[in-house]
């Protein structure tokens, strides 16, 4: 992204050694690197003022579908899973511009993964985060993957 002229982000992990390592890989960049809670983001002191046009997820939603001692079941997440989620979303929606854009990226179809994106009901300006497309992306080969676009509207 940072060679394709994205050169304003930030990038935030729970592991430390993750963000010392891709900081000094990427020394070289304006990129900036936060070790952060993502339930707690709004109480980050670095964050607190700060909102992104862009958020993007590449595998957090899809932990919590992992880390459930019970067994999660895609038709019908624990509420471990639901909650985590919502958790993680009141999150996303503090921290996004109220026009931005947070993409979900995931091997979850939409009849799985639909529900746990909108399993928050938090308004924002009078407004919810719902998806609003889904993209289907594949690579040739059997894999696919989908791209879930979520925006602001109006409930």
């Amino acid at each position: 992204m940072y060679m394709d002229g994205y050169v304003n982000q930030t990038n935030i992990d729970y592991s430390s050694t993750v963000i010392e390592t891709m900081s000094r890989i990427h020394s070289d960049t304006h990129i900036k690197y936060l070790t952060a809670d993502i339930f707690k983001l709004s109480e980050t002191p670095s964050l607190q003022q700060h909102t992104f046009d862009i958020i993007i997820d590449k595998g957090t939603i899809d932990s919590f579908l992992t880390k459930s001692k019970e067994k999660d079941d895609q038709w019908n997440p624990t509420e471990i899973t639901l909650g985590d989620s919502r958790k993680y979303l009141d999150q996303v929606i503090s921290k996004l511009d109220i026009d931005g854009c947070f993409l979900q990226i995931t091997w979850d179809p939409p009849h799985f993964r639909r529900k746990i994106l909108e399993c928050c009901d938090t308004v924002r300006d009078g407004k919810v985060l719902r998806v609003v497309e889904i993209k289907k992306v594949t690579g040739g080969g059997v894999l696919e993957y989908f791209i879930y676009v979520c925006k602001f509207i109006n409930p």
